[in-house]
């Protein structure tokens, strides 16, 4: 069997501390291999690939042993459409969540800590997490709260980093005020970068819109904590009207929505921004938008914001910022995980849980394979 390549040898034997059940337990580095789910071609399935090389660790980075790991669509989509894949074989998977066994500085403060991981440098295949083990930097990584299991913490990753950037970055907002009563529509609520962006929405004072599913509506309103849901199987036609009835009980009419995002396509991208125009016909402000899926282009009434997520890991110091922020989020519980679907059993298991995702689809729900 081919060994994969991005990985780049460590001489010699290094030992680590793994950490089990709260005990440390002196250990060594595994003899031979350790696993990881691999692409070897895009007409062939998922396999259990054997790594016989292991990552070196630059002074800044640590070593994570995976323990859950979190499923996106774009992890099926890029082997079935053929795209973002750099050479096989290939390693997916961007979010996970586990323990830190070793430190490129040789120090020890962080070993033995739980933490959660998105990877967003995707090129870099030591960072992928369908793996046993993940390479990041100490910055860009999350200790997990403690009242998080590790189940939560592999449903945050890629989600909470977009949609922090969404915030932060794209529409330039700060997690450290509060911006009063300005409405935020999000169009695809009920996916996970919905869920996480509605709830950083509602921590910075906005009145937030959740265009989804009705199967949600519940979920979205108790536990996320959205202000309205409208129902995304409706007309468009009708989805206007209900959102225009909301704006005039709030005493918004005219000067309508603020900031808006959407996740679900490039329609619904240009029907959002219809949306935004139509509902300030009173207001010389421009509103804003972002979409996670399309860019629309020449829209000279709304500001269309970019989306760079890899300044996430591009930009150090960018990084540590939104980490240290949303941690705070989190153990304060301005932040909850979105709910899961468990799968156990092992590396192989993301291979079947990656085939329901394609075939069944998620609403308002994150797949997560339990590793060990």
């Amino acid at each position: 069997m081919t060994i994969l390549s991005p990985l780049t040898v460590a001489p010699g034997k290094a030992d680590y501390l793994d950490y089990v059940n709260d005990s440390v337990i002196e250990t060594k580095w595994l003899e031979e291999k350790f696993g990881a789910i691999a692409i070897t071609e895009y007409d062939k399935p998922l396999i259990h690939h054997n790594l016989k090389d292991k990552p070196e660790l630059k002074k800044d980075e640590v070593l994570i042993r995976n323990k859950v790991v979190g499923l996106n669509p774009i992890d099926w989509k890029s082997k079935k459409y053929r795209f973002a894949i750099y050479h096989f074989p290939w390693i997916n998977g961007r979010e996970s969540s586990g323990t830190i066994v070793q430190q490129g500085d040789k120090k020890s403060d962080l070993l033995g800590k739980n933490v959660f991981i998105a990877s967003t440098s995707y090129r870099d295949n030591r960072t992928s997490t369908f793996q046993e083990y993940s390479v990041m930097n100490r910055n860009l990584v999350w200790e997990l709260p403690e009242s998080f299991t590790l189940e939560n913490g592999a449903t945050l990753g890629v989600g909470l980093v977009t949609a922090g950037v969404l915030i932060t970055d794209s529409l330039g907002l700060s997690l450290q005020s509060s911006y009063g009563i300005e409405v935020f529509v999000i169009w695809g609520g009920s996916t996970v970068v919905g869920i996480y962006a509605a709830q950083l929405a509602k921590f910075l004072g906005f009145k937030v819109i959740s265009i989804s599913s009705l199967d949600t509506q519940s979920y979205l309103l108790n536990e996320i904590g959205v202000d309205k849901v409208v129902n995304r199987k409706k007309s468009f036609k009708d989805i206007k009207e209900d959102v225009y009835i909301y704006l005039k009980d709030l005493g918004l009419e005219g000067t309508g929505i603020k900031y808006a995002i959407d996740c679900v396509s490039k329609e619904t991208s240009l029907q959002l921004i219809d949306l935004l125009i139509d509902s300030r016909n009173k207001s010389a402000d421009k509103a804003e938008f972002v979409g996670v899926v399309a860019k629309p282009k020449d829209i000279e009434s709304v500001k269309v914001r970019d989306l760079t997520i890899k300044k996430f890991h591009e930009d150090i110091e960018y990084g540590k910022k939104l980490v240290r922020e949303t941690s705070k989020l989190l153990q304060d519980g301005k932040i909850k995980p979105v709910r899961h679907k468990l799968y156990s059993g092992g590396l192989e298991e993301i291979v079947i849980a990656l085939n329901d995702l394609e075939v069944k689809g998620a609403s308002a729900e994150k797949y997560v394979v339990k590793i060990v």
